[in-house]
């Protein structure tokens, strides 16, 4: 009879020592080590005790789900413990399953109304709730600074809790701070690799990089965790359609298919309702594909628009400033090359962008003798000889009412000089050079260095 007492007691007191064991490893942050020792005690004999200790190694290492067990099994054995109640609440709520943790206090509750711990348990539950329906409400108002603030304090209260992380991650991203929201959802991916929200949050972070591929192989694990991962769903069928559009834009525009190229960009924008540097490259292409239309005015837009979703695409700037150069723009160009210079000081190329917009800003303020003759600056002497006959015969002070001779004659004094100048290789050289016309024509003389413009279109028309 007594070796069988002693039998049935070698098991429990193996238990004893081995929860012993657990329970230095735990108080020296050894949870895994702890988890080991609380296994053995519950291998030797399964008490509640010991589920419930290892329940709290499980949630200091953020393994919720396993916690949640525990501690269920601890409460199917011993239901009357508070603790036990206590100890499922907080594995909840690192679940982000805050009703169900509300619920496991107020049975602690219902067991031992004046149980300290569980009415601190409640306070922290109730507050977890007021400051998330705050956030809420404040997300509405696109107060998302606020929104963040709201889930620090939340996480003072449950410090472990992954879904408050990541809830907070979300309104870090919709605050401009993507890449804070990202390192966020990663650390919870390093403690569970296939946590649906933390999968899904990373993916959208990833589309704010322009990585769409990463992001569909994130939406993909969200998926494979938690089939039911509604938001997961949608985002992968959204990012599956805008990178088809957009690769059927790459496709076409290669191909010259121009219309077609710019029809695919502009579908890919109209799925993309976020402003990122993928959609900062979507704008982008639409401006490359428009210039190559002519449509210059649209295509500045478009690298506008591109900037605005990404301040740093020096791409889109530099591409602005060449547009808005051809759109004769000249101020704006300067500033658009200025600001990529700044950007990148030691670009040569930006330098050389820059001093070129600086020459045909300079160029812009003096008469444009191109555009009196009416002629393109390549065009050849025999097509500006024609232009000045043309023009000279238009606006000759002898071939227009009297009213109007004074406003004729300064238009043909005008075009005489323009033709003095493109007329002359020497001083064409110059002039497009952006050098002023008074050092063209020598200091004293003016614009049209003492030509007679009268005997000039005398000798045009002789014979």
């Amino acid at each position: 009879m007594a070796a069988e007492t002693s039998a049935q007691a070698d098991p429990e007191r193996l238990a004893l020592q081995a929860k012993e064991e657990g329970n230095s490893f735990y108080k020296a942050g050894k949870y895994r080590d702890a988890i080991e020792a609380y296994s053995r005690a519950i291998g030797h004999f399964p008490a509640a005790p010991y589920f419930n200790n290892r329940a709290a190694a499980y949630i200091m290492l953020l393994k919720f789900n396993d916690a949640l067990k525990d501690a269920q099994e601890a409460i199917s054995r011993e239901p009357q413990t508070v603790k036990y109640h206590l100890r499922a609440a907080r594995a909840y709520a690192g679940l982000g399953r805050f009703s169900d943790a509300k619920r496991a206090v107020e049975q602690a509750l219902a067991l031992d109304p004046n149980s300290s711990a569980a009415q601190q348990e409640m306070s922290n539950m109730t507050k977890i709730d007021m400051y998330l329906q705050q956030a809420e409400d404040a997300a509405q108002n696109k107060l998302y600074n606020n929104c963040i603030s709201l889930m620090e304090r939340a996480l003072e209260l449950a410090p472990q809790a992954a879904q408050l992380k990541l809830k907070q991650a979300e309104y870090m991203r919709l605050a401009g701070r993507s890449g804070e929201a990202e390192r966020l959802a990663s650390n919870v991916l390093r403690e569970d690799g296939m946590h649906a929200e933390a999968l899904y949050v990373r993916g959208l972070c990833l589309i704010d990089r322009g990585e769409l591929e990463q992001a569909l192989a994130h939406f993909k694990r969200a998926l494979q965790s938690n089939p039911d991962h509604q938001r997961a769903r949608i985002s992968l069928k959204s990012v599956k359609g805008i990178v088809n559009a957009k690769e059927r834009g790459t496709e076409a525009f290669k191909a010259g298919r121009l219309e077609e190229a710019l029809g695919c960009y502009q579908e890919a924008l109209s799925m993309d309702d976020s402003d990122n540097v993928f959609t900062a490259k979507l704008h982008f292409n639409c401006a490359v594909v428009l210039s190559k239309m002519d449509r210059v005015p649209e295509a500045i837009d478009c690298c506008t628009r591109a900037l605005e979703c990404d301040d740093q695409y020096i791409k889109a700037l530099l591409k602005r400033g060449e547009l808005r150069l051809k759109n004769e723009q000249f101020e704006e160009a300067v500033e658009d090359y200025q600001a990529a210079v700044e950007a990148e000081p030691g670009n040569n190329e930006y330098r050389s962008s820059l001093r070129h917009a600086k020459l045909e800003l300079k160029k812009s303020k003096r008469k444009d003798y191109y555009k009196l003759l009416s002629v393109a600056k390549d065009a050849s002497d025999s097509d500006i000889k024609r232009a000045y006959k043309k023009a000279a015969l238009r606006c000759h002070p002898d071939r227009v009412p009297p009213e109007e001779k004074d406003q004729a004659e300064a238009k043909f004094k005008e075009i005489g000089e323009a033709y003095a100048i493109l007329s002359d290789p020497q001083k064409k050289h110059r002039y497009d050079n952006g050098e002023d016309l008074d050092e063209i024509n020598g200091h004293g003389h003016g614009p049209g260095g003492g030509v007679d413009v009268n005997a000039m279109f005398a000798q045009m028309f002789a014979g």
